[in-house]
């Protein structure tokens, strides 16, 4: 009996670090997802209620001639 028991709770142990790597896997997506969106996409109101991406891209616009003097290219998707 008792190598019955050591196989059962062998296989739950399988299927619960088999269902945590698949939670861990999908709150790490979750979490890629919201931080992309803040970080590019959501207004900021230290930056003037802009998105970063809006206030990057106004930066650059008001010195275009600096950035093109450095041979920077940015491009935005």
């Amino acid at each position: 009996m008792l190598k019955d028991e050591k196989k059962l709770n062998h296989e739950y142990a399988r299927q619960r670090i088999t269902i945590n790597a698949a939670a861990e896997s999908q709150f790490n997506k979750k979490m890629l997802q919201y931080m992309l969106w803040y970080n590019t996409e959501r207004p900021h109101h230290s930056l003037n209620k802009k998105s970063p991406n809006a206030y990057f891209c106004d930066i650059i616009n008001s010195r275009k001639s600096e950035f093109s003097q450095t041979g920077i290219i940015y491009t935005f998707a």
